[in-house]
């Protein structure tokens, strides 16, 4: 219950995000339904494997992977001041840690 309800949360805060950051209702609109494009692709091809599966280990499966897949929300909320012009001061140290190593 309380994992459906984070993810219906989700479903609405991204495109609320991006109209906030962006200020454009059609890239909010663009976001919302880049959300449920997958819903419906996936759905009926997905439910005729998982019906062949242990349900046990398939939903065990599902909820250790959930935190992996909600963690991008919680990053862009934390970072939503930021631009994609400014992410190369965010990976700078990551470029020089990799050039300060000898070669192998």
């Amino acid at each position: 219950m309380v994992s459906t309800v984070g993810t219906r949360v989700t479903s609405i805060a991204f495109p609320l995000l991006v109209l906030a950051v962006t200020h454009s209702p059609a890239r909010a609109g663009v976001v919302g339904f880049a959300q449920t494009l997958p819903f419906l692709l996936l759905y009926l091809p997905a439910g005729a494997f998982i019906d062949r599966w242990d349900r046990k280990r398939t939903m065990l499966a599902c909820a250790r992977s959930r935190p992996q897949r909600q963690s991008p929300a919680a990053c862009a909320s934390s970072y939503h001041h930021r631009r994609p012009g400014n992410t190369q001061a965010t990976n700078r140290p990551a470029k020089t840690a990799t050039r300060a190593r000898p070669p192998a």
